[in-house]
């Protein structure tokens, strides 16, 4: 492949490398094809995002015990960004968001649509077992799954990892949505970077899936903690904000303190999310500007107007500018019924 190495056996040292010193030892976006017990496969993808590293820190505690035997199943897994790792960064400005690149029919002619057209036509042949990408969240949220299908295999493979699971459909050129045209997959937000806990909880799920390989071996699940997010929200573009609550902010937004501590929280009419000199931008999944719908601006203020639930708030300016505020989410309390209305 071009823009892709592929490996039949872990490099030495791989395990023990610092995440910021992996392009060093691998040169670039990298997959390990580990063959197992059996030929199916689970595939795994990490640090898409370079400032994301449970998933490397998991996988290193994951793949010490198949140094010297087969794993039940096989193995592929793609480390992405390095170089954007070895900064710790999210992308490099000359990159575009690697995980938002799996559209490759949409993308200009170029690096990222090369490897993202190599790294699927290269799945697309394995007889897999389950797609997972691992990410972590830039602001404070609990661990969950999501997943781009209500389907039975979908749904269980969301659960083992937590009762928590968003449903999605856009941003659509994600990694999760490619692959779930031909296996279950799903997105394992897994936490801040580096907390203990997100790395456990991967630990621990890809464990269930190497002693059950077999989702069809598996209940439907009956208790998930199912959402279906529905707008995004964002700031104009080039606006200034800060977290300092104050009507007196030079910045166009000065959005509440804990902002962070709303997510997975159930919101309802009247909290204030902060002072603006303009509204937030709240598009529909489907595209349409519904800010009305969700929130109150008045005197400068920014309120809730509706009950809703919401996710992926961050205080990062970064991704703020780049990517959104967070996401609002509703419940989906009956997935067959939700899936019929869709049809």
């Amino acid at each position: 492949m071009k823009h892709v190495k592929i490996f039949n056996e872990l490099p030495e040292g791989l395990l023990t490398t610092s995440i910021n010193r992996l392009h060093g030892l691998l040169g670039g976006p990298s997959i390990f094809h580990i063959k197992g017990e059996s030929s199916r496969t689970l595939f795994i993808s990490t640090l898409l995002h370079g400032n994301e590293t449970s998933g490397v820190l998991a996988l290193n505690r994951f793949l010490r015990q198949y140094q010297d035997k087969k794993p039940p199943i096989s193995l592929c897994i793609f480390y992405g960004n390095t170089l954007a790792a070895a900064q710790s960064a999210r992308h490099l400005p000359s990159q575009g968001d690697w995980n938002r690149i799996w559209s490759p029919e949409e993308l200009e002619d170029g690096m990222e649509k090369e490897l993202a057209t190599e790294v699927l036509e290269y799945a697309s042949k394995l007889d897999l077992v389950a797609n997972l990408d691992i990410h972590n969240n830039t602001g404070n949220n609990p661990p969950y799954g999501c997943i781009n299908k209500i389907e039975p295999n979908f749904l269980k493979l969301a659960k083992l990892f937590d009762e928590k699971v968003i449903y999605f459909t856009e941003p659509h050129q994600v990694q999760s949505m490619a692959f779930a045209k031909f296996c279950p997959s799903m997105t394992i937000e897994a936490g801040l970077p580096g907390e203990q806990q997100g790395i456990d909880l991967i630990l621990r799920f890809l464990q269930i899936l190497m002693d059950c390989p077999q989702l069809s071996e598996i209940p439907n699940p009956n208790d998930v903690d199912l959402f279906h997010t529905v707008a995004k929200i964002t700031l104009p573009e080039n606006c200034k904000v800060d977290f300092d609550h104050s009507r007196r902010s030079f910045h166009e937004f000065s959005l509440r303190r804990d902002i962070e501590k709303l997510n997975f929280k159930d919101i309802t009419p009247g909290v204030s999310f902060g002072y603006a000199k303009q509204p937030f931008v709240v598009t529909h999944y489907q595209g349409a500007e519904v800010f009305s719908k969700y929130f109150d601006f008045q005197d400068e203020e920014i309120k809730s107007a509706s009950s809703f639930t919401l996710c992926m708030l961050t205080k990062d300016n970064y991704v703020i500018q780049n990517d959104c505020l967070g996401y609002i989410m509703e419940h989906i309390k009956k997935p067959q019924e939700f899936i019929r209305q869709r049809v």
